[in-house]
């Protein structure tokens, strides 16, 4: 039986490996979900190949940072650019500041414009520690003119993923093309991760919190956040 669940787990991971290109989509594509009145942290990541999204993770005087799923912007080096939209018409150029060597992740950089009403994603590591099966998850996207939500549910709080090579969270979700990098938030409206990947069972692989905030003090130790 132990056999056959790794045959089973090995064959969804592959599914997730085959199906995580959709989610990075063309300029129209459409995420359908909830609309949401909360605070804009969601923004569309324009890279020079894909579309995905973003999450206003820190900002720092008058820096805005970034983070997305690595794929999104594969093709582009540290230092290279890419066009980030959100809200009704607000729009700017980001920089890749720094892309995760073992995590499907990349930080990227954008100047705080005087207008601009974006803010960073609410954080709370005791939410995140608190997390269990069962629990009530939203994917929340910029789409539409709107930060829209679709609902879900968490699977596993730690699983190794083997396409990956990382452990992950897994999720029960409706995703759809242009999702890759979105947010996923708790019940509480927490930052909980990004969307990374999912099967076609709708089995969703999310970067979690705890991964994205160790990737971002790495880089503050190596001194490429200034």
């Amino acid at each position: 039986a132990m056999q056959q669940n790794r045959k089973q787990k090995k064959w969804f991971l592959m599914g997730i490996l085959i199906v995580a290109g959709l989610l990075t989509g063309a300029a129209g594509s459409s995420f359908l979900g909830k609309k949401s009145a909360q605070p804009l942290f969601c923004v569309t990541v324009r890279a020079s190949a894909c579309t995905g999204q973003g999450v206003v993770y820190r900002q720092q005087e008058e820096m805005f940072y970034i983070v997305t799923a690595g794929h999104v912007v594969d093709g582009l080096l540290e230092g290279q650019g890419c066009r980030i939209e959100y809200g009704e018409s607000g729009e700017g150029e980001a920089r890749v500041l720094y892309r995760s060597e073992t995590a499907d992740l990349a930080f990227l950089a954008m100047p705080a414009g005087e207008e601009t009403k974006l803010q960073a994603v609410a954080v709370s590591r005791e939410h995140f520690d608190a997390l269990t099966r069962g629990d009530r998850l939203w994917a929340a996207a910029w789409a539409d003119g709107a930060m829209q939500k679709t609902e879900g549910e968490l699977l596993d709080f730690w699983v190794y993923l083997e396409d990956f090579s990382l452990n992950m969270m897994l999720a029960k979700m409706d995703c759809y093309a242009g999702m890759s990098g979105c947010a996923i938030l708790e019940e509480n409206e927490y930052f909980t991760g990004i969307l990374c990947g999912v099967s076609e069972a709708g089995e969703a692989a999310v970067l979690p919190y705890s991964i994205i905030e160790s990737e971002w003090i790495q880089m503050v130790e190596r001194g490429i956040l200034k």
